[in-house]
């Protein structure tokens, strides 16, 4: 995630991660896949039962 601008990790000086953060890009991208996941839930409440 952190290769792909999705995190930014602070590291300690015993190389383990102090700190993870979620960058504007994951921020954008976690609420892109929100807002899909409501509109497939919308689509699914609005179909009528079999």
């Amino acid at each position: 995630m952190a290769d792909d601008g999705l995190i930014s990790v602070e590291w300690t000086s015993h190389r383990t991660p102090a700190t993870v953060s979620l960058t504007h890009e994951g921020i954008r991208l976690m609420e892109e896949q929100e807002e899909e996941h409501e509109v497939e839930q919308a689509a699914r409440r609005a179909r009528p039962d079999a």
